[in-house]
């Protein structure tokens, strides 16, 4: 959840947090397969 403050509202520090932790091999950049794998599947 990128909200860990839990006050409705999404802050640069809270979105860094998940950008980092969705950059699993710490390029900078979300490819594909980084984004897929934090993603719902669709149905």
């Amino acid at each position: 959840m990128m909200d860990t403050n839990k006050d409705g509202m999404i802050v640069e520090d809270e979105y860094m947090k998940m950008f980092t932790t969705m950059d699993k091999n710490k390029d900078g950049m979300l490819d594909t397969r980084e984004q897929k794998m934090m993603m719902p599947e669709e149905e």
